[in-house]
């Protein structure tokens, strides 16, 4: 998919999904009914025959054909110029029908065929509005994030944002890169939950806001009845502000909450779309702030009980790394840390106001994460995931630095930068993180790969207590959050199975993320997936033979049996009864071949 910058304000109406003719179908149809059959394939929802190059499955008397290939980690790739029903090209129309099909619960079904279609709609509606640009390769990290439209390249509904309407795509949709100022609220203390990391609260507002914009707040506040002893600021995202704006009537009247209008910093969408980026000071905090959206497989709310956690598991990870002798010494490892977080809260035995804080909690919170570790002098920071991006040269984001280094070095120091510190992380200190494309950035000098910066882990972290190298630093869970006080396992940060930790990582560095990149290398001549892997391998292997982690403890890990399991994110969102239950299938590894006979097991 092409980079489309410039945006161009053009008269977009909401339009209904309509029936396109299979000589109508355009490139973003086939990549919508592309990914959504992989899918199907990959997470085994439907049967299917595959013999020489070519796929063969029937969904109900439908048959339908394609060709394509099996790669690493079984990933299926599949042309989506050869995706027939019956030799006629299918259709995103005739796909959904198909879905009907499926033996899921028809609400599902229909989900998903509105998420499908959505998908479409915002695509098409990029392509007609936003102008292409030949190269997005000397761009800063900001308008990189704006420019990277592309989506997730595996999940089918990689820009379904079931919520927003058109116009809340060209408003708030990072691809337009429009800017906007932030929505304030005061509520009252009581009914809230604050970090501030130490700091008082005045002194945080003032800092992060600066003297005027605080000042200005606190007097439309005093105007209002209100003061700055008794409540505190809360940003809202200005969509969010519409979307929760009957659930404040009460509040507001009974002046419970005060609405303050919009000041402040301007900010822009990432491609997450609910982590604000701020354009108007680029190293002053990144704003993640939940939205009633619906994006590939999630609700884009943010989980109550993870807003004040999140500053502690970040000075966890920042002490872990800070005393770690290998990472420092390969200085190759940068965190975003999320330094403060307010939430709301329902105070003890308050059944009064106990309504519309319940209806608001997971709605209405704001983390702040550090964003000046993006901006290293003299280098040049890109969002992860526009690696495995092409652009409108034909060429792969990457081409300029592959030909000045060579696939070979410049591979290399991507795997000892973005993979050996996850690794490292996981098997020495027993700390798993979510490491895909969009929680990580990465730090290049001179075009080689210098540093990872991970972010992202009140909601995506993970261990099992006695697999921890150093249990003395582990955040007291319970002591921040009675939520957590005998919680159940696998629920929250810690797990009762060390292969949870290896399916984190595998899914998220490997299967969901790297294969992206190796696919591309291959297709376009810079290497082979098997020489890809084969260097992923070789490097983990050196690792693990370096000494600095005892094999008892990388091979409790089991990363080399034949067979793992990854999980199934399309057959989640189809078959899910909770946003807790997870579904898996079983895949090939293909790290297996590659240490067999290896030290790890030799030493075991």
């Amino acid at each position: 998919m092409l980079a489309n910058l410039i945006f161009e304000k053009t008269e977009a109406p909401e339009v209904a999904f309509q029936e396109s003719s299979a000589l109508a179908m355009c490139e973003n149809e086939k990549r919508v009914v592309r990914q959504l059959f992989e899918a199907l394939l990959y997470e085994n929802l439907i049967e299917y025959c595959f013999e020489g190059g070519k796929f063969t499955l029937n969904i109900g008397k439908t048959l339908i054909t394609a060709q394509g290939q099996i790669t690493y980690f079984s990933r299926i790739r599949l042309d989506p110029n050869s995706i027939k029903r019956d030799g006629v090209p299918l259709t995103l129309s005739c796909a959904i029908k198909l879905i009907h099909s499926l033996p899921c619960a028809e609400e599902k079904r229909n989900k998903l065929a509105d998420e499908l279609k959505h998908t479409l709609l915002l695509c098409r509606w990029n392509q007609k509005n936003l102008v292409q640009m030949p190269s997005r390769r000397a761009l800063s990290y900001n308008r990189l994030e704006s420019a990277l439209i592309e989506g997730h390249p595996y999940h089918p509904c990689f820009k379904s944002r079931s919520g927003f309407s058109v116009a809340d795509h060209e408003q708030y949709g990072p691809e337009t890169g429009g800017t906007f100022k932030l929505q304030w609220l005061a509520i009252k203390r009581e009914f809230l939950s604050a970090n501030f990391n130490g700091e008082t609260e005045q002194s945080f507002w003032k800092r992060e806001l600066g003297h005027s914009t605080y000042n200005y707040l606190t007097d439309i506040l005093r105007r209002q009845g209100g003061n700055h002893q008794d409540y505190d600021l809360v940003p809202v995202h200005p969509w969010q502000y519409k979307t929760i704006r009957l659930l404040l009537e009460q509040p507001l009247a009974d002046s419970d909450v005060y609405s303050l209008g919009l000041a402040g910093d301007d900010y822009q969408a990432s491609t997450s779309l609910r982590t604000l980026l701020n354009t108007s000071n680029v190293n002053k905090a990144s704003v993640k702030l939940p939205l009633n959206v619906v994006n590939t497989s999630s609700l884009r709310t943010i989980e109550p009980h993870s807003v004040c956690t999140a500053p502690h598991i970040s000075n966890w990870l920042a002490k872990v790394i800070s005393n770690d002798e290998w990472l420092q010494s390969q200085n190759v490892l940068s965190i975003q840390k999320e330094y403060a977080g307010i939430a709301l809260k329902n105070p003890e035995g308050d059944s009064e106001h106990g309504c519309w804080i319940n209806a608001l909690s997971p709605s209405l919170c704001a983390i702040f994460r550090d964003a000046s570790v993006l901006n290293e002098p003299n280098a040049k920071t890109v969002p992860f995931a526009i690696l495995a991006s092409t652009e409108q040269d034909g060429k792969p984001f990457v081409a300029h630095w592959i030909e000045k280094h060579g696939v070979e070095k410049w591979l290399d120091a991507l795997i000892n930068t973005a993979v050996l510190p996850v690794w490292h992380l996981l098997v020495n200190h027993g700390i798993a993180v979510e490491a895909h494309a969009q929680n990580m950035s990465l730090i290049l000098n001179d075009g080689l790969p210098k540093k990872v910066v991970l972010r992202d882990f009140h909601e995506s972290l993970e261990y099992v207590p006695e697999f921890i190298a150093n249990a003395c630093i582990v955040p007291e869970f319970e002591k921040i959050n009675p939520e957590y006080v005998n919680s159940p396992l696998n629920h929250y940060y810690w797990m009762d199975d060390i292969g949870a930790l290896r399916e984190l990582f595998v899914d998220t560095v490997f299967v969901y993320n790297l294969t992206e990149l190796s696919f591309l290398f291959s297709k376009h001549g810079y290497c082979s997936e098997g020489f890809f892997w084969s260097k992923v391998a070789s490097a983990l292997r050196a690792y693990n033979d370096s000494g600095v982690t005892d094999y008892s403890r990388i091979n409790r890990m089991s990363l080399f049996e034949p067979r793992i399991i990854t999980e199934s994110l399309l057959k989640k969102k189809l078959y899910a009864s909770s946003a807790h239950e997870e579904f898996h299938h079983t895949i090939e590894n293909p790290l297996a071949k590659f240490f067999k006979d290896t030290c790890g097991e030799s030493h075991a």
